[in-house]
C-alpha cells in the first residue's frame, strides 16, 4: 500500500472505492492503480482526491516513515511489565 494516510481517510468517510472515484471524477479502475501504488497520481488528481476525501493533500499522500527501531547502538530499551 502506497498511502495509508489516503486509505484511513476513505475508511472514515465509510464509502466504498468507486463512489471516491466518482466524487473525485477519475475511473475506478485508474483510483485503484493509484491507489494500490501500481500508477503515480498526477497534482490535478491528487487535488481532487483530496478534495473527495476532505482530508490535506499534503497529509494524504506523504510517503510513510518506518517507526525508530528499540535498540539504539547496542542498547535496549527496557521491557515493559
Amino acid at each position: 500500500m502506497k498511502f495509508p494516510n489516503l486509505v484511513y481517510a476513505i475508511s472514515l468517510k465509510h464509502l466504498p472505492h468507486y463512489e471516491i472515484a466518482q466524487a473525485a471524477r477519475i475511473s475506478e479502475w485508474r483510483f485503484s492503480r493509484l491507489l494500490n501504488g501500481r500508477s503515480e497520481c498526477t497534482p490535478a488528481e491528487r487535488a481532487r482526491i483530496a478534495d473527495a476525501v476532505g482530508f490535506d493533500q499534503g497529509w494524504l499522500f506523504e510517503t510513510p516513515k518506518p517507526p525508530k527501531p528499540l535498540i539504539f547502538e547496542g542498547e535496549t530499551t527496557p521491557a515493559m511489565a
